[in-house]
């Protein structure tokens, strides 16, 4: 990589990305919870506006954390671990409901970013960032939480940074900021997320 290329290197750079799913169409359960733990320290960058959220998102990788060591052999697949807790207690366990929240926390983010790089390189005139995770939450989140909750987020997102202090938020200490860059590693970056959610988005259409 040349020197100017390592100057540039942004957050995402450092993430664990998301796994692919395998030949059976399954998530190694390690690689999905490295990644997502990973992934909450990325959105704490955004402030305290979504501290609750990421509060959230902890507790939901700690429950599925305690699952998969309960016994690592016959967890190492998300979706085998679900339905073994299924076949287990009949009904949707604790990690069940983990994984759910989890699967739409990292949906709304997904279509965030989504929204984010093609605003910054498609529009002549980019929405800001408040307008475009309100879109996100709107499609994603906002369809499972109550109206008191919504009335939340939807306030709190008012306190998101503006466009041009949001991407900076995402280079490294040190190193030079290009915007390109930014929206370069955070596209690659959300190609993983995506499938990924939208593999968990699948499973609990079929569970």
């Amino acid at each position: 990589m040349s020197e100017e290329n390592e100057n540039t290197k942004t957050a995402f750079s450092l993430l664990k990305t998301f796994p692919n799913p395998t030949r059976e169409n399954q998530l190694e359960t390690a690689e999905f919870l490295h990644a997502c733990s990973d992934a909450v320290q990325l959105f704490e960058k955004f402030g305290k506006a979504f501290a609750s959220l990421i509060a959230d998102m902890k507790q939901n990788i700690e429950t599925l954390k305690e699952k998969y060591h309960e016994n690592i052999v016959k967890n190492q697949y998300v979706e085998r671990m679900i339905l073994g807790e299924k076949k287990e207690t009949g009904v949707r366990g604790m990690a069940t409901e983990a994984l759910l929240w989890l699967a739409r926390e990292l949906h709304f983010y997904s279509l965030f970013f989504k929204y984010a790089t093609s605003n910054e390189t498609e529009k002549e005139q980019p929405e800001e960032v408040s307008s475009l995770f309100r879109k996100a939450y709107a499609e994603s989140l906002e369809l499972h939480h109550g109206w008191l909750g919504t009335q939340l987020v939807q306030l709190l997102i008012e306190n998101v940074p503006c466009n041009k202090d949001f991407f900076q938020m995402f280079k490294l200490d040190n190193n030079c900021y290009k915007k390109e860059r930014v929206l370069h590693d955070m596209r690659q970056y959300n190609q993983e997320l995506m499938a990924c959610v939208s593999r968990l988005r699948g499973f609990y259409d079929e569970y």
